[in-house]
């Protein structure tokens, strides 16, 4: 799905900064991207199907669908293909992988007596995923309803989520003063707190749009029509999904062109709802619509190819 943009990578400078981020830059990946562009995307995606291997592990562990199957993990690694931007190792997409983490961690503690150690993990992955791309700090309304959601409330869990969310970042700064180099990184922070001024093509956004539109509308309707046969704390866990997708499609907006690499945050977990529209009791429905998006990916690419050419 990503030999297009193995074979034909695009310009170091057609990628909106993902060697940057909060308050650091790993230049070397924007060297070595420029000196290997081809291997890059190649060794990036070994790590994109590891973390789709994850991916699938969690969501067959919570028991979201009715059986077990690779079709998560598929449909991540095939909406995660359309862009190029999306397909290359970057901050942004280290810091989808603490807030996944953190998210996978929230739904373990659905049946625990004891949480409180589960939470601290979750709020320490968040406090890494603000580190890397700052405008994750958003995604900390979003715990607090997770567990709101999946727990009753006691004050001693949200300590430890909150401890947990400062953790990372006083051990940081603390490291950082006694290397003598907090005012060096301090002027150097990069928020990247801004919406879009320009869109990639008309005729992609166009159709990433109406595809998007499509599948999660129908995505969710099927999850709706399944709700009845599935325990509360499955209905539950799909509600907390939903709350996800809203949250990282807010964050995944902070780039200067939409759609980019900080999409990722929101491709995660839209591929949980997709997956539902590939793998319901409707079979003809379900290989109709995986070759409609396998024909829609192969023309993207296309698309892009031409764009990187001319």
């Amino acid at each position: 799905m990503r030999l297009a943009y193995i074979l034909h990578p695009p310009k170091v400078e057609m990628i909106e900064g993902f060697q940057q981020g909060f308050f650091f830059q790993w230049k070397g990946l924007a060297t070595f991207y420029t000196a290997h562009p081809s291997l890059y995307i190649g060794l990036s995606t070994i790590l994109f199907i590891v973390f789709a291997v994850y991916f699938n592990f969690i969501i067959n562990r919570e028991k979201l669908f009715a059986r077990k199957s690779f079709i998560p993990g598929i449909a991540f690694m095939l909406y995660g293909s359309f862009l190029p931007s999306h397909c290359i190792f970057s901050t942004v997409f280290i810091a989808n992988i603490f807030i996944f983490l953190a998210f996978a961690n929230v739904l373990s503690a659905y049946n625990l007596h004891a949480p409180q150690k589960i939470f601290f993990n979750a709020g320490i992955f968040l406090g890494l995923a603000i580190l890397f791309y700052f405008p994750c700090i958003l995604m900390f309304i979003l715990f607090i309803l997770l567990i709101l959601m999946v727990r009753p409330f006691k004050w001693q869990e949200f300590l430890a989520y909150i401890f947990g969310v400062i953790t990372p970042f006083y051990i940081g700064a603390l490291f950082l003063f006694l290397l003598g180099k907090w005012n060096n990184y301090i002027k150097n922070l990069d928020f990247r707190m801004h919406f879009p001024t320009k869109i990639i093509s008309t005729p992609i956004f166009s159709a990433l749009c109406i595809i998007t539109v499509i599948m999660l509308v129908y995505g969710l309707f099927l999850v709706n029509q399944s709700q009845s046969k599935n325990t509360t704390g499955v209905r539950k866990k799909w509600n907390c999904v939903g709350f996800y997708f809203v949250f990282a499609s807010i964050v995944g907006l902070f780039s200067v062109t939409f759609p980019s690499l900080t999409w990722l945050m929101a491709i995660t977990p839209f591929s949980i709802v997709l997956s539902q529209s590939l793998q319901n009791n409707k079979e003809k429905f379900n290989t109709f619509t995986f070759y409609f998006l396998l024909i829609l990916l192969f023309s993207i690419q296309w698309i892009m190819q031409l764009k990187y050419i001319l």
